[in-house]
């Protein structure tokens, strides 16, 4: 098909062109190649399946009873395990087990690590709300402050200058009653030399 198309005319044989062509044939190898790997996996795991129900098929039909099997006739029986490889496979399978069991505590626990996470994460901006709450009302007391202090300034300056004007009325008026018990004493001096 890709040939037919550089057969065309009017067709110019640019090397993009052919760089495409080559990236898109190397891309449905790759996926061919893939697909075949993938059917022979496949093909592999059916063919061990059906080998290991010919086996079991074998040992229902002898009609034995598991009691009475003994080492050797399983040897014999099932020619994949001997003695010493049934125990591995059985230990290997309560080892899996155990470590299935680990990772599923591990896993729940994890679980719980990230509920834990979201409340800290809910309670940290909880947190947050409130120390900005808390640096906001602080801004405001020291906004306050300042302007109260800006106001007893004040009320000292006019306090201060009303005693100093209280101060400066009655040297006035003390100094108007000396000017008349001046007068009065010249007076009376006065009256007494007349007299």
């Amino acid at each position: 098909h890709l040939q037919a198309e550089n057969r065309k005319p009017g067709h110019d044989g640019t090397s993009s062109d052919d760089l495409v062509r080559k990236n898109i044939l190397a891309t449905s190898a790759t996926q061919l190649q893939e697909l075949h790997f993938q059917f022979r996996r496949q093909q592999k795991s059916y063919l061990n399946k059906l080998q290991g129900q010919q086996v079991d098929d074998s040992l229902d039909m002898g009609d034995v009873s598991a009691a009475s099997i003994t080492a050797e006739a399983e040897a014999i029986l099932d020619p994949r395990f001997d003695g010493d490889q049934m125990q591995m496979l059985e230990s290997n399978e309560r080892a899996i087990a155990e470590r299935n069991a680990a990772v599923e505590q591990i896993m729940t626990s994890v679980v719980e690590l990230q509920e834990i996470f979201k409340e800290i994460h809910v309670l940290v901006i909880d947190q947050g709300t409130i120390l900005d709450r808390i640096d906001y009302n602080i801004e405001q007391a020291s906004e306050k402050i300042a302007g109260a202090v800006k106001e007893l300034d004040t009320a000292d300056k006019h306090q201060k200058n009303s005693k100093v004007m209280l101060c400066i009325y009655l040297l006035l008026v003390l100094c108007m009653c000396m000017a008349v018990v001046l007068v009065i004493k010249k007076s009376m001096q006065a009256k007494h030399r007349n007299n």
